[in-house]
């Protein structure tokens, strides 16, 4: 299909989650038919999608269409004038202390204490899931208590971290203790 050979093989799941959508309403057009209001309706019929959603299928729709106006199969972008969808995301609501202490108090009770022991750690040092994944032993400064996060793992692939640099993390107590017993565990 024209997204696939404009896109790559390797577009990742939001590409492929983009394509999936349009190629039911648009797949089947031939490329000078299809007109802007024909991507308004499609949009128009799927009003559970997110802003966020949307802007991602418009913006993928839109780089394929611009990329046959530049190859001059087409003579005008017919996704150009799509504006992007409003959306906010809803403030954060983090958990109080005492809330996370009885998380972590069932986690300890009714789970394996490798599972236990990384969600105490996610909640005391905030690191992303893709970082913590990430994390290698290497990166543990044991005696200044602090740790290196350079990588994260995406979707399997070792990656750089989301803001692209490398930050040392300081280690309280609950987190190191977690570590520790993680550590111990392991060996």
């Amino acid at each position: 299909g024209i997204f696939r050979s404009n896109l790559g093989g390797n577009a990742g799941a939001g590409y492929e989650s983009a394509i999936k959508f349009w190629a039911g309403p648009v797949g089947d057009k031939a490329l000078a038919t299809l007109r802007h209001s024909d991507v308004l309706r499609a949009l128009r019929k799927r009003p559970d999608l997110s802003g966020k959603t949307v802007n991602n299928y418009v913006s993928v729709l839109r780089s394929a269409m611009e990329l046959c106006v530049l190859d001059g199969t087409l003579t005008k972008n017919p996704v150009a004038a799509i504006e992007n969808a409003k959306w906010q995301k809803d403030p954060p609501d983090p958990f109080d202390r005492a809330e996370v202490e009885l998380i972590v108090a069932h986690m300890h009770q009714h789970y394996a204490p490798e599972v236990a022991n990384m969600v105490e750690f996610r909640f005391f040092t905030g690191v992303r899931t893709s970082e913590m994944v990430g994390l290698q032993w290497s990166a543990i400064d044991w005696n200044k208590r602090q740790m290196m996060v350079r990588e994260a793992v995406v979707m399997g692939e070792r990656k750089d971290t989301k803001t692209q640099r490398a930050r040392l993390v300081a280690l309280n107590s609950r987190a190191f203790a977690a570590l520790q017993r993680h550590k111990d565990q392991a060996a």
